[in-house]
């Protein structure tokens, strides 16, 4: 899926009258469209064993569908603060418009984020305490990655690891927590998917680089250039895959052996790095269905209630499956 929104310009309101849209605004506001590459890598995490075995989390188990209800006001809450604080970089890239186009007011953003993170932590108590440690984690990382003055997102070093460790290492925690809630999860199985994390973040910033660096960001892609960027993240994407090998997790072998092509292509040629992203995350995804497999219906409704609301409240195809964005 893609990442990015439709350009701000081409943007308009086309439902000034429709109540029931508006109302709607709080819930994709969060950037639920965002929320697969995160429940993916929790769902492989929670299965009891790292082979591809259909059906290895049970359709009706409690725990599970909490932790992606909960992962979703926990990780919203991220996405709201990130973009409270990027609402420069996200005007100048022309991604995001709810709070530059004045969508979304800064005080209902910031109620919203308070409200989420309450009820992410507030919630995960009943999942155990390796849960609540890991959401904690996860708070105080987006903490440091969107806040100034540490703002690691606009680091070159820091964007990356912060990517990695919260989209990935934690994660992989909170995955692990659902398996029961005195699972203490282990550092070499999440080790992969940090890897993975850190690739796909690195091709995302590419596209990015203009509007960044007008805005100030020092991403890596910023500081060292597009090729660099994309080399890193075939690096990245090839430790992810060498990782799922030592530690026997076939489905992201097969993922990282697939989208790296994709990813070494992206050092010449910067239109494949949309693609090498779309591939690893479709490609995850279908592993992920095997596992827990009402997942499929939870990605078709995100997918198909994204693209019915922007067409709606907007005017515009998001998200799309093509090349083109």
């Amino acid at each position: 899926m893609n990442r990015s929104i439709p350009p701000v310009d081409t943007v308009r309101d086309t439902t000034a009258a429709s109540w029931y849209l508006r109302r709607l605004d709080w819930y994709f506001f969060a950037r639920p469209v965002l929320m697969p590459p995160v429940w993916t890598i929790l769902l492989l995490a929670a299965a009891p064993t790292t082979s591809i075995q259909f059906n290895a989390l049970p359709a009706a188990s409690l725990r599970v569908w909490a932790a992606l209800c909960l992962s979703f006001f926990l990780f919203g809450g991220v996405y709201i603060l990130n973009q409270i604080f990027d609402v420069e970089s996200d005007r100048l890239n022309r991604k995001l418009f709810f709070l530059p186009e004045g969508i979304m007011s800064r005080h209902w953003a910031w109620t919203q984020y308070v409200v989420f993170t309450l009820i992410a932590l507030g919630g995960g108590a009943a999942l155990g305490r390796s849960w609540s440690v890991a959401a904690v984690a996860v708070v105080i990382q987006g903490i440091l990655y969107s806040v100034p003055v540490v703002r690691l997102k606009d680091r070159p070093l820091g964007g990356l690891l912060a990517n990695a460790i919260g989209q990935g290492t934690l994660v992989y925690y909170l995955g692990r927590a659902v398996s029961g809630p005195h699972t203490v999860p282990v550092w070499g199985g999440s080790i992969s998917y940090a890897f993975a994390v850190a690739g796909v973040y690195l091709l995302t910033t590419i596209p990015d680089r203009a509007g960044d660096e007008r805005a100030g960001k020092r991403t890596l892609c910023v500081r060292f250039g597009p090729r660099q960027a994309a080399a890193a993240a075939t690096f990245c994407v090839l430790a992810a895959g060498v990782m799922g090998v030592v530690n026997e997790q076939w489905a992201m072998v097969i993922t990282a052996g697939l989208s790296l092509p994709l990813c070494a292509l992206a050092v010449v040629a910067e239109k494949c790095c949309g693609t090498a992203v779309r591939v690893a995350l479709l490609v995850l995804s279908f592993f992920t269905c095997l596992v827990f497999w009402p997942y499929i219906f939870v990605l078709v409704l995100i997918w198909v209630s994204t693209r019915w609301y922007y067409r709606r409240r907007f005017g515009v195809t998001y998200p799309r499956l093509s090349a083109g964005g």
